[in-house]
């Protein structure tokens, strides 16, 4: 019997947390029902509020038309009195009338509300969260080169990559390369045939990708910011959720001083330097990223 009363309440446990994951767009589905219901309860109000104004007018007219029979001990104090009933009643009838569908629209946007504020709240915890992480790896790498060098470094961070092997004929390797550079950064990503403004042409491909950086460092001297995921859509990259944090930040601290460069005329990389010769149409493009956008401002 204990088991069987866990079961459940480790059930109901698992499902709250459910409902907690799912609970913005919970809420945002009871905005609509509830916006929606209220419109439906004022239509239906609106075609009972006739019968309201016509029993307010029969009531102002009997009020007017007791002074007009001058009945003995109704006087203008008297008139003025039921006037005011009069007004206060139909008021009244009016706000019964119109009270569900007024609910309704308050509770929609206390529910449209409280998922912005759900929504806000889990993005100042993620930003943070990737913040303190970015922080603690930069520091981390800033640490061992520090301690073991550069060289070092690079080799931790290209263990475990994916090697590109070349064979002959009779099965021999022939050569043994990275299939990405050993000192990229997490944001790297190959501009090659899987790019829409990609084509088997380097000085095309050069000339563009140097419009599109050029049009980003005006874009960032214009309005003040760029997040990594536009610069993503603009060369047709998938976008990340690292990229929906990170950019460049006109003005921090932490702004490269020659803003936004996606890494085209890195010389130290040997693919680089075949790229911007014409001898190769593919690059893999770095980008300089100050860091997390929101912590910049």
């Amino acid at each position: 019997m204990s088991g069987f009363i866990a079961k459940i309440s480790s059930g109901f446990g698992k499902l709250g947390l459910k409902v907690a994951k799912r609970s913005p767009e919970i809420l945002m589905g009871g905005g609509f029902i509830l916006g929606g219901t209220g419109v439906v309860l004022a239509c239906k109000a609106t075609l009972k509020a006739s019968e309201v104004l016509q029993e307010h007018r029969t009531a102002l007219q009997e009020v007017n038309e007791a002074v007009e029979l001058g009945i003995e001990d109704y006087t203008e104090k008297d008139r003025k009195r039921d006037v005011t009933l009069v007004y206060g009643k139909t008021a009244g009838k009016f706000v019964k009338l119109y009270f569900p569908a007024l609910m309704c629209e308050i509770g929609a946007a206390a529910c449209f509300l409280s998922a912005f504020g759900i929504l806000k709240r889990r993005n100042a915890v993620l930003t943070a969260a990737y913040a303190e992480l970015l922080k603690s790896y930069n520091n981390y790498r800033g640490k061992v080169i520090e301690k073991y060098g550069e060289d070092a470094d690079k080799e931790i961070i290209s263990s475990g990559r994916e090697k590109i092997v070349d064979v002959d004929k009779d099965g021999n390797v022939t050569k043994e390369t990275d299939s990405v550079a050993s000192d990229c950064s997490q944001y790297a990503r190959f501009f090659d045939s899987s790019c829409p403004d990609w084509v088997p042409n380097a000085e095309y491909n050069l000339a563009f990708l140097i419009r599109a950086q050029d049009y980003f460092n005006d874009r960032l001297n214009a309005v003040g910011n760029v997040f990594l995921n536009e610069v993503y859509d603009y060369l047709g990259f998938e976008r990340t959720a690292a990229g929906a944090v990170v950019g460049w930040c006109k003005g921090s601290k932490y702004a490269d001083e020659k803003g936004i460069s996606f890494g085209i005329h890195d010389m130290t990389k040997k693919a680089n330097r075949r790229f911007v010769n014409g001898l190769e149409n593919v690059i893999l493009l770095d980008f300089n990223v100050d860091g997390v956008i929101y912590d910049l401002i």
